[in-house]
């Protein structure tokens, strides 16, 4: 499975648990006469939030790499396994718990930078092509393009494991 990774630090194991919460700007104005009426103002920016333990001997490392990225008060690229990859900002990191000689409990937010477009870097091709084992997220990753996209211009895909010598359409 692919691994969070925020700027230059990619999870050495993914987080236990992770919430992305993506939600609307509503608002509710009392017009005379006529009751309530309620305006979308658009998507707020997404925030992702969680939870994991770094373990082995290097926890030490991880843990003050992802640490000192934190101390940057930039956005950087966070992309979240099976989603587009998105500007965001480190917003939160907290140590959970007494670390032991070799695991370090932590939490983090990202807040997402609805400011920023982030240029997507990818091979640029109408298609492509499956082998035994590649998943609807590997293909999603490697092209930039959401699952959900894929899904859509793909009808066919049923499952997250894709047969292999399937051929995938990319672009409408």
């Amino acid at each position: 499975m692919d691994k969070l990774r925020f700027a230059t630090f990619t999870w050495p194991n993914n987080p236990t648990n992770m919430t992305l919460k993506c939600t609307k700007n509503l608002k509710d104005f009392f017009v005379p006469n006529n009751g309530t009426n309620l305006q979308n103002y658009g998507q707020s920016a997404r925030i992702l939030s969680g939870e994991g333990e770094f373990f082995s001997t290097s926890a030490f490392v991880s843990y003050f790499k992802l640490f000192n990225l934190f101390k940057d008060n930039t956005p950087k690229e966070l992309y979240i396994p099976g989603f587009v990859t998105y500007s965001a900002y480190f917003s939160e990191f907290t140590l959970l718990g007494e670390p032991g000689p070799e695991s370090i409990k932590y939490s983090f937010t990202f807040v997402e930078d609805i400011f920023t477009e982030i240029e997507h870097s990818g091979p640029n091709s109408d298609t492509a092509s499956t082998f035994n084992g590649t998943t609807i997220w590997a293909i999603s990753n490697a092209y930039n393009i959401p699952v959900e996209t894929l899904i859509e211009l793909n009808p066919s895909i049923t499952d997250a494991v894709l047969p292999p010598n399937k051929e995938l359409i990319l672009k409408k």
